[in-house]
């Protein structure tokens, strides 16, 4: 919040120190001591997040961190779903897909999380059916553009473009 964002001035400035009020404390650097404060945070435009106010910004260096690169995310997931008998092609489709899902003509990019969700699907309903599921994540066109990409992609996989309720073939 922009409160708590407040408390952190002091310890990134010439202060050099946290009060902590309802613990009635303060922490103080020592003179000649340094402090690296690394945190993270999703951009403003998520649901649930505040924007960084101006003082804060103006005591940090800002580094964007954007989604591993393929082969790394290849073996994050590998080593997630090591012993689950997901094949590292499938892993290595599925974050081609995810690639082409984060250059902005779909709106929902997809996250390495999700691509775990995928997988895991695909071990208890079978590929087909965990890419189905997938397309919840999607609204509108982008649903017939991320189908078409996942058909590209994984060639055994196919949908029913006419048929609103693929969900008939999970029963």
């Amino acid at each position: 919040t922009p409160q708590m964002q407040k408390v952190l001035n002091p310890a990134s400035d010439f202060r050099r120190r946290l009060v902590v009020p309802e613990a009635q404390k303060v922490f103080q650097l020592e003179n000649k001591s340094r402090l690296w404060i690394v945190g993270t945070m999703n951009p403003s435009v998520y649901g649930g997040v505040y924007a960084l106010n101006e003082d804060l910004k103006s005591r940090f260096r800002m580094i964007p961190i954007s989604y591993p690169k393929r082969l790394a995310e290849v073996e994050i997931l590998n080593e997630i779903l090591s012993g689950s008998g997901v094949e590292k092609t499938t892993l290595t489709k599925l974050v081609l897909l995810a690639h082409e899902t984060r250059q902005g003509a779909i709106e929902y990019p997809l996250s390495t999380r999700d691509l775990e969700q995928i997988a895991s699907d695909s071990i208890l309903l079978g590929l087909q059916q965990a890419l189905w599921i997938s397309t919840g994540k999607f609204e509108g066109d982008d649903i017939i553009a991320y189908k078409k990409r996942v058909e590209s992609i994984f060639e055994e996989v196919r949908f029913d473009f006419d048929a609103r309720d693929d969900f008939d073939e999970l029963s």
